[in-house]
């Protein structure tokens, strides 16, 4: 199997190259790449990337994750986490490969006192929220081969360039950007890579 992962230097991208690779062979872009475009900034060139390398899957994550940011620069934040997951998932569905997208749990509105589940309504707060809920209503429209993982904070082991995480335990309070208080629930990194798509693709 053939796997062309986005976003391969980030938190659970470097954790990626490693989980996916007892599936098949990895190619691994970054927004530095070349020849081939990793750059979610250039939709066009990152659909380039999938006509060009064929694969088998995409695995998207690389995301715009400046939350605060993102409300200064919204047409930044929706290019890369709306327009290029677009792309990405049509490209996909061009060569009849799957879409593993990695979102978040900011698509939602932050309330309740459970874990969120697939089928609760949505109601991203923010820019950075809205952006990413708009790249997963994207990603569904464009290919029914999608697999969208919405998770929370991603912990241990460490990114090789990054300061060490701590071990996390299940549902913590954390400040949200509007303020209010919110709870997050920590995933392991290796939880949420390649077990997740091999379980779904054998289901």
């Amino acid at each position: 199997m053939k796997i062309l992962l986005f976003g391969s230097n980030g938190q659970v991208g470097w954790q990626l190259r490693r989980s996916l690779a007892v599936l098949g062979e990895v190619i691994a872009l970054d927004r530095g790449s070349r020849p081939l475009c990793g750059d979610l900034r250039d939709a066009a060139g990152v659909a380039a990337s999938v006509a060009a390398v064929a694969p088998d899957v995409v695995v998207n994550a690389a995301a715009y994750t400046a939350v605060d940011r993102a409300e200064d620069e919204q047409d930044l934040a929706f290019a890369v986490n709306a327009a290029a997951a677009e792309a990405l998932a049509s490209a996909a569905a061009k060569q009849g490969a799957w879409l593993v997208h990695y979102s978040t749990d900011y698509v939602y509105d932050g309330g309740g006192e459970r874990p969120w589940r697939e089928t609760d309504a949505t109601g991203p707060l923010g820019v950075y929220g809205r952006s990413k809920l708009a790249g997963d209503e994207a990603v569904a429209r464009a290919t029914p081969k999608h697999l969208v993982l919405r998770t929370s904070w991603v912990c241990w082991p460490p990114h090789p360039r990054r300061s060490a995480w701590p071990a996390c335990t299940t549902w913590r309070p954390a400040a949200s950007p509007t303020g209010t208080a919110m709870r997050n629930c920590c995933w392991r990194k290796r939880r949420c890579v390649a077990g997740r798509f091999a379980r779904r693709r054998s289901a």
